[in-house]
């Protein structure tokens, strides 16, 4: 890659979600790439989160893209319209394309209709990779960089103070991508006298990590279908007792009774499930979680951006 390159990036941000924060890690990957600056833009709406963009994209902020012949363009999500608006006549310049989800290889959604749009496609999952290249629509190599997390594993002598003893009986349910689904679900260990928590609403993320420390067992229900699923794998980070479903995403690195416990996705399986997991023995127990820590080590922060530079230095030969 030649030196004194731009790197430019884009966000619509409107409330925080998981999505921008992959943004925001592939952001910071790219600050400590030697000759290379990069630069971010806001949409005007974005003003009016501009604390939190600010706390997700600390520095290069700029009011429009500008690039050059050998620059780079970063786009995710609907950033196609941005580019679209700005009617840039100038040098073929190559475009990075972060896909984090099944859903663009879904004909009725707008997602769907870049996929004919020339671009190197990162895909934060083998199974949004062959999701997209299943329609057959796709312009430009497909690569695939699964998602990094950045939590604290527990060290060694933690990890084992904590498989000697249960923490306790109580279960959290992180309900905010299916609400109903989760209060349904409640009252029926509420039923069982079962002792849960139901959260609701998208935590503060350190927040939501702290929050994991005070139970047994963590129900993430995710969407149906996901390109990832960060709070399972944040969860399993954590060595907390997972149960999940499975939602295509999540399929490299949930694996039932081997390292969580993936449902149904109806309230009497996840109920189920649940309830395995807090009759588990000590041994299965200990297993299970042993199993989740190295999982989660195995998706670090650090291998995502070693990969993500690896590529910046091959666009040349890629695009």
């Amino acid at each position: 890659m030649s030196t004194n390159r731009t790197i430019w990036f884009y966000r619509d941000f409107q409330a925080f979600t998981g999505g921008h924060l992959k943004h925001a890690h592939y952001y910071e990957h790219t600050r400590t790439v030697p000759g290379l600056t990069s630069r971010i833009c806001f949409s005007a709406k974005s003003k009016q989160h501009a604390e939190q963009c600010t706390q997700l994209w600390p520095n290069g902020h700029v009011t429009a893209w500008t690039p050059r012949e050998d620059d780079i363009l970063f786009l995710a999500g609907l950033d196609w319209k941005y580019l679209d608006q700005q009617n840039f006549t100038g040098p073929d310049v190559a475009i990075i394309n972060l896909i984090q989800h099944v859903r663009h290889a879904e004909p009725d959604t707008e997602l769907h209709s870049y996929l004919s749009r020339k671009a190197i496609r990162i895909c934060v999952s083998q199974e949004v990779a062959d999701a997209i290249q299943s329609t057959g629509k796709v312009v430009g190599p497909v690569m695939v960089i699964p998602n990094g997390i950045d939590v604290e594993t527990p060290k060694p002598e933690q990890l084992q103070k904590h498989l000697a003893a249960r923490l306790n009986s109580k279960v959290l349910i992180v309900g905010y991508k299916n609400p109903e689904f989760a209060k349904q679900l409640a009252t029926l260990l509420d039923d069982k006298n079962i002792s849960c928590h139901l959260s609701l609403a998208l935590e503060d993320r350190a927040a939501f990590l702290k929050q994991l420390d005070d139970f047994e067992v963590v129900i993430c229900l995710p969407h149906k279908t996901e390109g990832f699923y960060l709070p399972a794998l944040e969860t399993m980070a954590r060595a907390r007792l997972l149960v999940t479903m499975d939602c295509i995403g999540n399929r490299g690195f949930c694996f039932s009774m081997r390292n969580c416990l993936v449902a149904n996705y109806s309230v009497e399986s996840a109920l189920q499930k649940t309830q395995a997991a807090l009759d588990f023995n000590s041994e299965k127990r200990s297993t299970v979680l042993n199993n989740a820590v190295e999982t989660a080590r195995a998706f670090s922060m650090h291998q995502e951006a070693r990969k993500f530079q690896r590529l910046l230095q091959d666009i040349p030969g890629l695009w």
